[in-house]
Parts: C-alpha cells; sequence; structure tokens
C-alpha cells in the first residue's frame, strides 16, 4: 500500500512537461495562463459574416432561412452554438476504504474530496474565490472557441450570465415507469411536466441569454413488450 496521488491530485507515478511538483511550480502554471488570456466582455458570438438578418426580440429565438432553421440571439445576429458542457465543480472522488491513496486527505462528506475545488480555493484564496473561478472560466471558454455554457453546469452562470447558457428542465421524470421509459400517457406525467415547465419558464423567462432547456439525454428505450404494458394498464 502506498500514497499514489500528490496533494494536488495527481498521478506520482508520471511526470509529463508542464506538470507541476510543488505549490510554487503550480502558481507559476496559473500565472503563465492568466498571461495568456484574453478578456472578453462580448456576451455573444456573431457570425463573422451572417447569411442573413434576423429579427432582434431581445431573447434567443429559432428562424427558418432558405429551409434551415437556425438559433438567433437577442440582436437578430445567426448564432451557432458552440457549448461545453459540465462547467462545474463536482469532481468529487470516493476514497473511503482507500485512503491510503491519498495524501494529508481533506474529507469532505460521505467520504469524498474533490482536489479541483481545493485546488481553485488555492489559486483564489478568500471569500470571493467562487466569483473568481466563475470569471475565469467565461475567460477560458471565450479563449478555447465555445460561446455557450452548455447542460449540468453550475447554477451560477445563470445569473448575471455573460455568455448563452442552457438550463436543465427534468420533464421526463415521473415515478410511473414502463422498463425505465415514463408512461407519457399517463396523468401524472402531463402534471410533472407541466409542473417543471411552470417552474423553470417563470424563473429564467426575463433572461436574455437563455438559449434553450435541456430536457433529457440518453433515454433508455423499453423493450418491445411495453407498449403492451401501457395499454393495458388500468391506472390514468
Amino acid at each position: 500500500k502506498q500514497v499514489v496521488i500528490d496533494r494536488f491530485g495527481q498521478w506520482l507515478g508520471t511526470n509529463w512537461p508542464g506538470k507541476p511538483h510543488n505549490e510554487t511550480e503550480l502558481k507559476r502554471v496559473w500565472k503563465m495562463e492568466d498571461a495568456q488570456q484574453h478578456p472578453d466582455d462580448k456576451k455573444t458570438t456573431h457570425l463573422t459574416e451572417a447569411p442573413f438578418a434576423g429579427n432582434a426580440t431581445g431573447f434567443f429565438h429559432t428562424e427558418e432561412h432558405d429551409g434551415r432553421w437556425w438559433f438567433v440571439d437577442g440582436e437578430g445576429a445567426p448564432f451557432i452554438s458552440i457549448g461545453m458542457d459540465c462547467v462545474n465543480m463536482t469532481m468529487d472522488t470516493p476514497v473511503e476504504g482507500r485512503e491510503f491513496l491519498f495524501p494529508n486527505l481533506l474529507l469532505e462528506q460521505h467520504g469524498f474530496i474533490n482536489y479541483y475545488k481545493e485546488n481553485i480555493k488555492l489559486r483564489y484564496p478568500g471569500v470571493t474565490w467562487m466569483e473568481q473561478w466563475k470569471a475565469a472560466q467565461y475567460r477560458r471558454l471565450h479563449d478555447w472557441g465555445f460561446n455557450t455554457i452548455a447542460n449540468w453546469s453550475d447554477e451560477r452562470f445563470s445569473y448575471m450570465p455573460k455568455m448563452a447558457f442552457t438550463v436543465n428542465a427534468e420533464l421526463g421524470r415521473s415515478w410511473k415507469r414502463w422498463q425505465e421509459f415514463p408512461d407519457v400517457y399517463s396523468e401524472e406525467f402531463q402534471k410533472s411536466v407541466r409542473d417543471e415547465a411552470q417552474k423553470k419558464c417563470k424563473k429564467y423567462a426575463n433572461e436574455s441569454l437563455l438559449l434553450g432547456y435541456f430536457i433529457g439525454n440518453e433515454e433508455h428505450w423499453a423493450d418491445r413488450d411495453f407498449i403492451h404494458l401501457i395499454l393495458t394498464d388500468e391506472k390514468p
């Protein structure tokens, strides 16, 4: 048994160009990144040569032009969304039963450690570390060519956003399911969809940078006999 992870969450068994081995080297890497970033306050990224001028509604919407559907931003410019999902800090690593692998454990709830969050706090000391992290992600994404905060990202990006973003609306959730597929004909499913849509739409109704709502991912299609189960179900 031996420690295989360093204090920054890196694998000890391998070296690579630029790998920091101590706090001084890590801060040097961060300083280099800061120097290379270009602050960009633009809220959306317009096409260099827009194929048409859309309607300036103040909100993202869709329009059809020459048989093709486009995103159009609030200013009426065509918009091609290039998004990064999972922009968040949920990088927890379970340590229960294998504590010997990790040095100087800083355990969080339920036996997990989040090296990413600990490194963020080290990079941005003080009470404003969360706001500084958020601002840094906007700079990074702009520099990397992204223009959208996509699904499963930290909800803080929907507060005073500087970039188009999406919201996760769990419209497919229902307690009544057939082989992992919701009973879309049930009264309960209709009510859950309506309640979730009203809650999310009300919250973001006036947000001009909301690109849209993400309602599902990798849905499971049931076996063929699930149709028979639905049609013969006696409950509404």
